[in-house]
């Protein structure tokens, strides 16, 4: 029989431990002590609110190091969930903590309050009013969410209603036409933002160029065929976001028959729309002048190509640039709107899988 896990893993590290109704006041005689015995002048900074919820143990302890950064740009309460699937466990641990940046010219130490929750899959429900409680009024609250079983998750469901911001930072293992439906749909109710979508932004730079001038404008008329290729499916959630923002940026809609896989565009001309299963990841366009298209996501770089027959009339490629995790936040906490574009690529993008449906 296989075993049941009814214990949460915890760590000095997490911070002091506490019972849920005495976080408060816990935190209250934290911050005396640490001015009291750092001898130097604490700052208690909060700007915002900020939920980051895991479900690895990995992922927990890689933001660790990322909240530490990213308290010196944005500081706030953070509380740091971990709800270990692994575990059927409803108990819930609850740590204390200061996350601080050393002190500068001025010997002032800059730190903001970090409250850890911990609990299992049976625990799940416990979250939303042990978290909704700790936020601190009139300020914005943000979530992370590191996998996408938490957008469908109604234990989570109060706690997005009182959020500013959604903030996506998670890649795909299976089912990507649910995360997509379940992307839309948070995003009909609040902000949303995507750490992938920051990290796409070189393979936008590097579409861009295919379509620049009248030579580009040409092609763009012409294009008859667009294809869309890839394999795995966290390559596939780069593909079908990128190929929905050409979609939403050339202003094309879908056709209404959905057994017809076509897009049209302004003078009602078909675009053919085809997946396939194939390496390398890519996008490619056919134009009727015999004129391919395409960029292509190879290694660690993204391959931007214009074809005639054999011969090459352009090819560019730019690297994938693959910036800190705390800066991408920081730019994601410095707005509490969707960006329109983004919003657009991902209605776009859901929309293909709704129209093609899944390719596995």
């Amino acid at each position: 029989m296989e075993k049941i896990v009814t214990k949460i893993n915890t760590t000095y590290a997490d911070g002091i431990p506490v019972e849920l109704p005495d976080i408060e006041n816990r935190l209250r005689s934290f911050w005396l002590n640490i001015a009291r015995d750092s001898g130097k002048t604490v700052m208690r900074a909060s700007t915002m609110n900020l939920i980051v919820i895991h479900s690895e143990r990995e992922k927990y302890d890689n933001y660790q190091k990322i909240l530490i950064d990213l308290s010196g740009h944005h500081p706030g309460r953070i509380v740091h969930v971990f709800i270990d699937y692994g575990s059927q466990s409803d108990k819930v641990f609850a740590a204390v903590s200061a996350l601080c940046k050393m002190p500068g010219s001025d010997d002032r130490q800059i730190c903001c309050e970090q409250v850890v929750i911990k609990t299992g899959s049976s625990g799940e429900k416990h979250i939303s009013g042990a978290v909704i409680p700790l936020m601190l009024p009139a300020l914005p609250v943000y979530v992370v969410l590191t996998d996408p079983r938490f957008m469908r998750s109604k234990a989570l469901n109060s706690l997005y209603e009182i959020t500013d911001k959604v903030i996506f930072d998670f890649f795909f293992k299976n089912n990507l036409q649910s995360a997509f439906k379940n992307m839309v749909k948070l995003s009909h109710g609040t902000a949303v933002g995507d750490i992938v979508w920051s990290y796409l932004s070189a393979w936008r730079d590097a579409i861009v160029p295919l379509f620049d001038g009248a030579a580009g404008k040409k092609y763009r008329d012409g294009i008859r065929k667009l294809k869309i290729s890839c394999t795995d499916p966290n390559e596939c959630y780069w593909v079908y976001l990128m190929a929905g923002w050409i979609i939403s940026r050339f202003g094309w809609r879908f056709n209404a028959d959905q057994n017809n896989f076509t897009l049209k565009r302004e003078k009602n001309s078909s675009i053919e729309l085809s997946v396939a299963r194939e390496k390398p990841a890519a996008i490619k366009f056919e134009t009727y002048e015999n004129i391919s298209l395409s960029s292509v996501l190879e290694d660690d770089r993204f391959i931007s190509l214009i074809r005639q027959g054999n011969s090459i009339l352009f090819e560019q490629p730019k690297s994938i640039h693959r910036p800190d995790v705390s800066l991408l936040l920081c730019d994601e906490l410095d707005d509490t709107s969707t960006l329109p574009v983004y919003r657009e690529s991902l209605i776009a993008a859901s929309k293909i899988y709704e129209v093609i449906g899944e390719i596995y």
